[in-house]
């Protein structure tokens, strides 16, 4: 195992899972259209800009034999969320589907957890879709709680979508 900062020449390996798990997670939820016309090209042009700026932190899990498997980015609150404390956001977290449910993700969410610990943030939270049943099944093993008082429409595709908010006290 190896868990470790993104590096400029893992953003291929970043922009394929990107793509790959919005294919598996989103089918069903969004048009297929919209996903067939997803492009890895777009997402690494996307990318190369997130991993060169200071604000996000982006971790990934690279396997020894396999490469790249998973990562999460995370950061400063882009949301004015009237929470007590100092308060960070998980931005994405995404797992290549054929390595799902393995713990890549959790491991990769316990060490953003460590990190922002070390920041000096005592909450975290992130969005995540009312549709996405999976993703919230997998925070709520994490320990992270809904929220009911924080909800967030959002228009992707010209369809309006319901997100929900995570957190955790760290």
């Amino acid at each position: 195992m190896n868990i470790r900062n993104a590096l400029i020449e893992d953003v291929d390996s970043i922009s394929k899972i990107h793509v790959n798990s919005w294919v598996s997670t989103y089918k069903g939820i969004l048009p297929e259209k919209t996903l067939a016309e997803l492009s890895v090209e777009e997402r690494v042009e996307m990318w190369k800009k997130i991993v060169t700026e200071a604000e996000t932190k982006i971790l990934v899990y690279d396997h020894n034999n396999i490469g790249i498997l998973g990562w999460i980015s995370y950061g400063n609150a882009r949301d004015d969320i009237k929470y007590k404390g100092v308060v960070g956001e998980i931005k994405a977290i995404y797992i290549d589907p054929n390595y799902i449910r393995c713990g890549y993700g959790k491991l990769l969410f316990q060490k953003s957890i460590i990190d922002f610990k070390k920041m000096g943030f005592t909450r975290v939270y992130l969005w995540v879709l009312s549709e996405n049943i999976m993703a919230k099944n997998f925070y709520q093993r994490l320990g992270m709680i809904c929220d009911i008082n924080y909800k967030n429409e959002i228009t992707y595709e010209n369809i309006n979508f319901q997100e929900e908010m995570y957190y955790l006290d760290i």
